[in-house]
């Protein structure tokens, strides 16, 4: 990794969840890759990988609401993909 990534957690009085961001600096992805390339190729490397998935794109992310305690009592985690004007963070929501 020539880059390293840059971790933005949330911090918070939740009962076994987090909430951490990462966002993507485009400039140092080849291709330059748009939110619909970044969540495929999510969800096509966690197919089947039983602990995490990948949720689909969506349009207006201040519609969605991140909930760090979703997935309390899981094992899981999920993936979400957000897109803003020229860079974008992808929020990923877990449990333990």
């Amino acid at each position: 990794m020539q880059y390293a990534p840059l971790f933005v957690p949330a911090v918070g009085r939740y009962y076994k969840g987090m909430l951490v961001q990462v966002p993507l600096q485009l400039w140092a992805l080849p291709g330059a890759p748009g939110p619909e390339m970044i969540q495929q190729a999510l969800a096509d490397h966690y197919t089947g990988g039983g602990f995490v998935s990948v949720a689909p794109l969506v349009g207006d992310a201040s519609k969605v609401e991140l909930n760090p305690e979703a997935m309390n009592a899981t094992n899981q985690l999920e993936i979400r993909v957000f897109s803003t004007a020229g860079s974008w963070p992808m929020p990923a929501d877990g449990g333990v």
